[in-house]
């Protein structure tokens, strides 16, 4: 049996195909053969031969002669009639059983439910009669009947509890990776030889390609999106307006005075009134200079090195306590009984064992204090009253009652090395710094009250403002954090330096802080309390004062005059620099 032959020229007009010999291509791009149709004669005798031609019709597509099946018939039919068609084969079976049956079908019952009311058409037409009158009084009351407008293509999302459309994320950009014609140098890269194209045809297709698109919408499909309400700001508008460093003048600017000495400073301290200005050599000589006119006023001369002097805070006539060895010296340098330029011998006894003990008014001194180890740091309570000595290789301290000439240690020995000791500036407190902590007793209770170390790495010196509030800790890092002494876990950080500090320090009247790095460099910079409660302090940086060499400094010390914007540093070349603020 020989194959149909079906015409695919699809929509062309078979107008075109009328002076052609063939009438189309088939499947196979062959030409189909135009076939010659029979006469009157041939098709009379075919039709009185063959009972069934009436229902033969030529098929145009393949020219073939298609017959007609019983259903087929019958469906024709039923559109010549006017009526619906339906499918063929339930046509044929319902004109049978209705042609067996005969007038059988007319003699059933019919059923009860075919002549009662829908009930579901009566809740519609209760809804509706509903709708109906409730317009009908809205129109009498007056309001307002028009419907809201709602643009269903808005991109802001109206609130509702509907699904709001969620537009899915765009595909990736193909790269060089995909491209028929990929750079030269991407090919160098790769390694391989990959064959580029000219032109877009000559690409093979991707035979993953409808798998990749299918995986992408699957995951789009299943992938949970939500809404994310961006914010137009611009930068600039999320900092805060800060002032200009003018506006916060006065400040430490220009340097003013030199103080020059034969030997490398340890400890400089100024006295209350910031007339005079204490240093200690490396050589073992405490001098008392005149801030003012620049002249030298008394010295002492020690064979021990000191280590840290400490002018006390409230005597006029000036007291000075000394670290000298395993001694702290509590020297009067206007005595009546030295003169003014008289060089003082002190000779101090080697390292004493036991207990703290005192010496009162050995010539020349006032006082002695004497530890069972060396001595490194000395510190005056605000009022005057105790000093606090750390001794021990920085891992004791001792507290000693100036007046009643009495010592007690009120705290076990540290776990790790001291920095720094502070006296709280009001309260009966005292801040202990060491490497990792920093812990505030209660020296009324003898308790300890708060304990600081978020964000503490190494510390290395500790400092707090003349108000109390704020705790300042230097580390090797090259940053300080500033803590809320009421509540230890809140900080905030600064970058001051680029390598570890050696000393903060805080000025008594204005909010100034300075911190000395050990590459030589001064940073000052000015703490600004807003007046609400809510918002935190804000640290300005004012000025930096650079270093003229590049050596490292072990220990430097700085320190703010008690009542002008002027500091003191302490410098390697055997000098004290003083900077005050620049006159306009």
């Amino acid at each position: 049996m020989s194959e149909v032959q079906i015409n695919c020229i699809g929509d062309v007009p078979e107008a075109w195909y009328r002076q052609l010999s063939h009438i189309g291509y088939n499947g196979q791009a062959q030409r189909l053969s135009r076939t010659t149709p029979d006469d009157s004669l041939s098709a009379l005798l075919v039709n009185i031969d063959d009972r069934s031609s009436w229902r033969k019709i030529v098929s145009k597509l393949s020219g073939d002669t298609v017959k007609l099946s019983s259903a087929e018939v019958v469906l024709l039919q039923r559109i010549q009639a006017g009526n619906l068609p339906t499918n063929p084969n339930e046509i044929l079976l319902r004109t049978l059983d209705q042609s067996s049956e005969g007038n059988d079908r007319f003699h059933q019952n019919e059923p009860k439910r075919r002549f009662q009311p829908s009930k579901w058409e009566a809740k519609t037409v209760t809804r509706l009669v509903r709708a109906l009158r409730s317009k009908f009084t809205a129109n009498k009351t007056g309001e307002s009947t028009d419907r809201v407008n709602r643009d269903i293509w808005g991109i802001v999302a109206s609130k509702g509890t509907h699904m709001q459309t969620i537009r899915a994320r765009k595909g990736s950009l193909p790269g060089n990776q995909q491209s028929y014609n990929p750079p030269a140098e991407y090919m160098h890269l790769l390694g391989k030889a990959i064959e580029s194209t000219k032109m877009l045809r000559q690409v093979h297709a991707y035979s993953a390609f409808v798998q990749e698109q299918f995986e992408r919408c699957l995951d789009l499909y299943l992938c949970p999106r939500s809404n994310k309400n961006k914010v137009n700001m611009a930068p600039d508008d999320l900092l805060p307006q800060l002032p200009e460093p003018q506006q916060l003048r006065p400040f430490p600017e220009v340097k003013t005075q030199t103080y020059a000495f034969s030997d490398t400073i340890n400890s400089l301290s100024l006295h209350w009134s910031g007339e005079w200005v204490a240093c200690s050599e490396k050589s073992g000589e405490i001098s008392v200079w005149e801030v003012q006119s620049g002249k030298r006023l008394k010295r002492l001369r020690l064979r021990e090195v000191s280590s840290s002097i400490s002018w006390h805070p409230t005597n006029s006539q000036g007291v000075i306590a000394i670290c000298a060895g395993t001694c702290v010296l509590i020297w009067r340098p206007f005595d009546e009984k030295l003169s003014s330029l008289e060089v003082v011998e002190c000779e101090l006894s080697e390292k004493s064992t036991g207990e703290v003990t005192w010496e009162i008014e050995p010539e020349p001194l006032q006082a002695i204090i004497r530890h069972s180890e060396f001595v490194t740091q000395v510190e005056w309570h605000p009022k005057g009253n105790y000093i606090a000595t750390v001794f021990n290789n920085d891992s004791e301290i001792s507290l000693h009652n100036f007046h009643r000439k009495s010592s007690h240690q009120m705290f076990s020995k540290q776990d790790s090395k001291i920095v720094g000791i502070v006296f709280h500036p009001s309260k009966p407190l005292f801040l202990i710094g060491s490497r990792r902590t920093v812990r505030i007793y209660n020296l009324r209770t003898q308790e300890l009250q708060s304990r600081f170390s978020k964000g503490m790495s190494s510390n290395t010196c500790i400092s707090i403002t003349k108000d109390g509030a704020s705790l300042l800790v230097g580390s090797e890092n090259g940053k300080f954090l500033m803590y809320d002494v009421e509540s230890p876990s809140h900080c905030k950080m600064v970058r001051a330096h680029s390598t570890s500090i050696s000393s903060i320090t805080c000025h008594n009247v204005l909010p100034l802080i300075a911190t000395l790095g050990r590459d030589g460099n001064t940073n000052i910079f000015n703490l600004n309390r807003p007046s609400a409660l809510d918002t935190d302090p804000v640290i300005l940086p004012l000025k930096s004062i650079k270093s003229e060499g590049t050596d490292i400094y072990d220990s430097r010390e700085a320190r703010f005059h008690p009542t002008q914007p002027w500091i003191f540093l302490q410098n390697k070349d055997c000098s004290i620099e003083l900077f005050s603020e620049r006159r306009m």
